[in-house]
This record gives structure tokens, sequence and C-alpha cells, in this order.
């Protein structure tokens, strides 16, 4: 059947929020309520562009805290994808975690520096934080000269007049300036000297804050121009750090021991390195699935700050080998000649059985081996092998064989198409249904 040319000419994929039609190559959702971001997914291979797909949903939905642990795992395997840091950004405003938003800001901006939206919301993040800084500045200055002035009016009020003024000389008018600076210890060793440009303040203060207090109360108080470019802040110590002599946390070491807590471990072969930091990931992992838990686990140890598992890849073979161990190992399947394909982090099982019992039992025992996250047993085809008997109170192996095949050493043949039944075969049990299979062609001489 031919494609209508409206299919050939724009095609289209779902949107992995609001499943509407989507164009391929399109960076945002045509969606109107929708909007969302779908630029990244063009970058991304199959596990990581899941992983985005389903943060991208989970924040639609408003279940901000799994988004971020989702979107944490799809960066785990493509840090370099800028939209990712700069979409972990926008989620953590939303947390109300803005430093490490501003950190997932920068980094989106290092890794593509023309990402306008990234460089817009570190903008407005960071002009937030100082206009904080600015009006929390604001109100200590303000309080500050409120208290000074308060202080200074009791101190003029409740002091006795100087002598001076009953003679009619005015104080010097930088008097009243160093009175008030005298009553506050923070402002106690400055100095003001009236001259014909106005009054000069020199001296030390411990930090802006105080300069600025000491030049708005010299203001109230004198009328005139208030030269402070000689009123300094005194320089602090610089602080003296210990020697990095202690060596880095191992990091490494306790990523490998919650490593090996984790199912499928044993058919894993992970090389586990730390650097600046964080750990790098290589070698060869079972499945997909193995992959991520390892990623989560990593990063829940403590001073992990990144996860880096881009090198580790899936061994084809694996699962396979271990599910072929775990069917020669069950009774109900050892016997039987079951061929195992593993498909990246699932197993498809081929060959023919007696029963569709059998199938099931199959597929059960696949599922039991860790790491294997599907089985298909399609390729299990159930094949009747011959006829079924009904074990009487005076039958034996020997007995039937004899009936059917019409020698006495097939008792074996039965016995052997009949094992999940017969655990003893000097001992079979009344009223057991056993398969008689067509074994024309093993009708040999008797066994020496």
């Amino acid at each position: 059947m031919s494609e209508t040319p409206a299919q050939s000419s724009h095609p289209t994929f779902p949107c992995p929020v609001c499943e509407q039609p989507v164009p391929v190559g399109a960076a945002v959702c045509p969606n109107p309520n929708c909007k969302v971001n779908l630029s990244a997914l063009a970058t991304l291979d199959a596990l990581p562009a899941s992983l985005y797909r389903a943060a991208l949903a989970q924040i639609q939905a408003h279940r901000d805290t799994e988004a971020l642990q989702t979107l944490d795992s799809a960066l785990a395997y493509a840090p370099n994808l800028a939209e990712g840091w700069a979409v972990r950004g926008e989620l953590l405003v939303r947390l109300g975690r803005k430093a490490e938003a501003g950190e997932s800001f920068q980094r989106a901006l290092q890794i593509q520096p023309d990402l306008a939206g990234a460089a817009a919301s570190l903008a407005a993040l960071q002009g937030g934080e100082a206009a904080h800084r600015r009006r929390v500045t604001s109100l200590r200055i303000g309080l500050m000269v409120l208290v000074a002035a308060i202080a200074l009016t009791a101190g003029l009020l409740m002091r006795p007049k100087p002598a001076v003024q009953t003679t009619g000389v005015p104080l010097p008018p930088e008097r009243p300036i160093a009175t008030a600076y005298a009553a506050q210890p923070a402002l106690a060793g400055i100095r003001a000297e009236e001259t014909s440009g106005g009054i000069v303040l020199s001296g030390t203060v411990a930090d802006e804050t105080t300069r600025q207090w000491a030049i708005s109360l010299a203001g109230a108080l004198y009328g005139g121009k208030i030269d402070a470019s000689s009123l300094t802040i005194a320089p602090t110590a610089t602080p003296i750090l210990p020697s990095p002599t202690a060596p880095p946390p191992d990091l490494a070491g306790a990523v490998i021991a919650v490593l090996q807590q984790l199912p499928g471990w044993e058919s894993a072969q992970l090389t586990v390195t730390q650097e600046m930091g964080g750990i790098r990931l290589g070698g060869t992992a079972p499945s997909a699935r193995f992959i991520q838990e390892a990623v989560l686990a990593a990063g829940g140890v403590t001073g992990v700050g990144w996860v880096d598992a881009q090198s580790v890849s899936i061994d084809t073979g694996a699962l396979q080998a271990l599910v072929t161990a775990a069917l020669q190992a069950d009774p109900h399947t050892m016997e039987m000649n079951i061929t195992v394909e593993q498909m990246e982090s699932g197993v498809r099982l081929f060959g023919k059985v007696p029963r569709p019992e059998y199938v099931e039992a199959a597929g059960a025992i696949s599922r039991t081996v860790p790491g294997v996250e599907w089985v298909d047993v399609s390729g299990l085809e159930v094949v009747w092998q011959g006829r079924e008997h009904v074990v009487s109170p005076t039958d034996t192996l020997i007995s039937i064989s004899q009936k059917y095949y019409g020698v006495w050493w097939m008792w074996t043949v039965i016995y052997d198409a009949n094992r999940d039944q017969i655990r003893d075969p000097r001992l079979i049990q009344d009223g057991i249904i056993l398969i008689i299979p067509d074994a024309s062609n093993n009708m040999d001489q008797p066994p020496n």
C-alpha cells in the first residue's frame, strides 16, 4: 500500500509528553498547550533518548522529584547534552535549589555558549540574588543610621551645655560628628576634620557597610560636602589554609562495594575509575537495565558528584550463557535441546518440547536469571513425540517398553522423556500419564 503525499512529504512522530504528531526535525512541540523542547532528541541514542522523554513527561505532570532523577540518568549517558542541563536548571529552580540550578545553567553554556535560554535563565537567577543582597544591605544601613540618630539625639539632650555656648561662640561643625562617632564602637576610630571644602573623614573601618554608615551619619549632622576618600576599609588577613596532605576519599572502593550488591554483578565486567569527584564506569554489563541501576547506585554514594557510563557496553553473550546454564540445571528442562539467543537485555528461546507445560517452565526458569528483562518463548515448538500411557499398579518401565516397542531395553527412552514425573526408575506412581516417545530410530541392539 503506497503512502499518501502528506505522509511522504511531512513525516511525524508522537510527542513524548502530549502524544500529538510532531514534524520530524521540529525543535518544539506544535501543541499550544504543550510547547515542550524536543531539540535534544535528535542527538541522543536510544537509551538516553527514552530517559529524556520520560523526564519531560514527568516535568509536564509536575512530578519534579522523579523527573530530576530520570534526567540525571539521561545526562549520565549523555553528559554533553546542553539542552538537558538547561532543562535540569529550570527544574531545580522550580524545586527551590537555586545554587544547583546556577551550576546546571553554567554547565549548559560551557557545552553550548550560544544557548540563549540557558543564558537568560542564568542572568535572571543571578540578578534576583544580587537584588536581594542590595535590599538586605540597604536595610542594614538604614537601621544603623536610625540607631545612631536616636543615640545622638539622646546624648545631646542629656549632656550639659558646654561653657563655650554661654559666650555665644558656635561649636565647630565637626564636633557633633566626632561625638556621634565616639558613641559607637565601630565608628570610634574615625576622624572628622573641617576644611574649606567641607568635612573630611579619615581612618579605617571594618567593612563597606560600616563605611556607608559613617558617611550617612556625617551627612545627617552636617549640611555641607562630605569627603570620605580617606576613609578606607581595613584589610582582612588572608586565612591560612591547611596543606592538602590528606588523601582524597576512596570513592571508587565505595562504589564497587555498592555495585557488588546489584543482581547480575557476577555476569558484569565493570571497571570503576575515580576522577575529580566523580566516577567513570567502563567494561561490559549483561543488560541496559543493569547499566542504569549501576549509574543510580554509584550516584547515591556520598561524595560522588557525577557518574559517566558511556564506555560501558552490553555483553551479548552474558545472559545467553546464564540462561542456558539455568535451563540445563533444572530437571524439567535439562534433557531438552533448547537454544538461547540474547537480544540486548532479553533472551529468545528456540527448540522443540513435548508438551505446552514445558514452554511455560522454560520461560519461568529464564526470568529468574538476574539481568533478564524479557523472555520470548515463541520459538519453542510443541511437537507430539509419541503416545500416552496411564500407569497401572502392575506396570514397570520394562513392561511398558515391551508393550510399545516389543523389546525390554527401550525403558530408558521412556524414563528420559518423563524425568519430571519419575524420580526413581524402579518406582513409578500408579495413575500418572507417561509420554511414549516415537523412538523407532533408536531400536538397536540391547545394551551390553
